[in-house]
């Protein structure tokens, strides 16, 4: 009967083990970070940018810049945007004040258009983010209007 009754003990313990042994090798997704958004998320000098991406027209050489863009200094930033082939780049200044959050492409503030692009919804764009001495290159993923939620962000319709 304790030959019995330690078999089951022991059976039971060997599936326990052999069913939640599998977490001590598997990395959790829970500790993946990732941006739980469209856009691209980056911190540059004391300046944060979340769900940056640029809504372009059909065209592919104008579109519009929107992210939420957070001055976490305590003096106004000037964060600048360059894009576009090396030696015959665009670029363009976004004044954040010390503490503002600016969410472009929302009701209160339009996004920033961007002229110059050369590139088709659906790529990806190369986009060097500067404040001060700070740099960061960043592929920004361009989109078209298709999307319900970002119609209203393409060129055209805000002219």
């Amino acid at each position: 009967m304790k030959t019995r009754r330690l078999a089951s003990i022991a059976l039971v313990a060997a599936v326990m083990l052999g069913t939640a042994g599998c977490t001590f090798i598997t990395p959790q997704a829970t500790d993946i970070e990732y941006n739980a958004a469209d856009g691209v998320g980056l911190d540059v000098g004391g300046v944060q940018i979340r769900d940056a991406l640029i809504i372009a027209d059909e065209s592919g050489r104008v579109g519009n810049f929107a992210a939420a863009v957070i001055n976490t200094a305590d003096s106004s930033q000037v964060l600048t945007l360059e894009y576009g082939p090396v030696g015959n780049s665009e670029r363009t200044n976004i004044r954040v004040a010390a503490g503002e959050t600016l969410t472009l492409g929302n009701d209160d503030v339009d996004p920033v258009l961007l002229v110059g692009l050369d590139t088709q919804p659906g790529a990806m764009l190369d986009v060097q983010f500067s404040v001060g001495d700070d740099s960061t290159v960043v592929m920004l993923p361009v989109l078209d209007g298709s999307l319900p939620q970002y119609e209203h962000l393409v060129p055209s319709v805000l002219r």
